[in-house]
């Protein structure tokens, strides 16, 4: 086993970014042409793991056309950052103390406070070709995700139907933080859950309904929304959290894929980007599965223990 590793592997000269990046060219051809790489790691809040990952992403961006680093983290979190690597809008490091709660705080730190300030430093000095950084995650029903939908709403000339979605989100639509949301939801009875499930998919019917003489970006982006506030809700309501928040995980990498039409290196936890099937003791396909049955070759997972796996 040693001397199969040995002959196989390349050896990494560093896992720190703002380094040279030629160790990295074994990597660039396992990848290939794949415009969405999954890029695991073996624990959360490893600080190799983090940095090497900037490292990775700084090789995509320069020799592979990548644009966009997605984060297991909540979509409407993503957005907020989003905002500051394109715009310079908020302040990162208040983002992540408010926002990276519960599952996310071990992902508030330092490596990825200088991996999202790069990217804005980037984007300073490359404004036509900029870098975005998103979530995929679906935890929590960020008020930013129903701003967008009720904007688009009144966009399309029907601010009447405003109240009628403000009615159908009723509940998901948070007035407090990640923590004390999640807590008081999730202690409501299942029953109440799926009814919220139910008027989240009569919400994604209406949105979808307006697109026929919309700007098709416009409505994708709108339809977006809604989906991702339909798949918090059915997660939240179903009887294990994890099935459907990988399957959502998936569509969202992919309809970002679709939307943005540009190269997307995916950083979650080893077990949601690899796609050998399932994990028990779980019977449920996870998120690197769901993207190579959707996008099948042009979907390359790697993972990471004490170094880097191509898969």
């Amino acid at each position: 086993m040693v001397r199969a590793l040995d002959r196989g592997a390349h050896p990494l000269l560093t896992a720190e970014p703002n380094r040279d990046l030629r160790d990295l060219r074994a990597l660039g051809r396992m990848i290939g042409a794949a415009p969405v790489v999954g890029l695991g790691e073996a624990t959360h809040g490893t600080h190799e793991f983090f940095s090497l990952k900037q490292r990775v992403f700084e090789y995509l961006v320069k020799e592979k056309g990548f644009t966009t680093f997605m984060l297991e983290l909540n979509w409407g979190t993503g957005l907020q950052l989003n905002d500051y690597v394109l715009y310079g809008k908020g302040d990162p490091a208040r983002i992540m103390r408010q926002e990276f709660q519960q599952n996310y705080r071990l992902f508030a730190n330092q490596d990825y406070l200088r991996l999202i300030k790069w990217m804005r430093a980037y984007n300073e000095e490359h404004p036509k070709r900029p870098l975005q950084f998103m979530g995929d995650d679906i935890y929590f029903p960020h008020v930013r995700i129903f701003e967008d939908i009720f904007r688009y709403v009144r966009e399309r000339g029907r601010p009447d139907l405003v109240p009628r979605l403000k009615a159908l989100y009723d509940g998901l639509i948070p007035t407090t933080d990640f923590n004390t949301w999640e807590k008081r939801y999730d202690a409501k009875p299942m029953s109440e859950r799926q009814r919220v499930q139910r008027q989240a998919e009569k919400a994604l019917r209406l949105v979808t309904s307006l697109r026929r003489g919309a700007p098709p970006k416009a409505a994708t982006w709108a339809e977006q929304q809604a989906n991702v506030a339909f798949w918090i809700a059915k997660a939240h309501a179903a009887e294990d959290f994890s099935g459907p928040r990988d399957e959502a995980m998936a569509l969202n990498t992919v309809r970002w894929l679709r939307h943005m039409n540009g190269k997307i290196l995916l950083s979650a936890h080893n077990a949601h980007v690899g796609y050998l099937g399932e994990f028990p003791p779980h019977t449920f396909k996870r998120q690197g599965t769901w993207l190579r049955q959707i996008l099948g070759p042009r979907y390359r997972g790697a993972g990471q223990c004490s170094g880097l796996q191509a898969g």
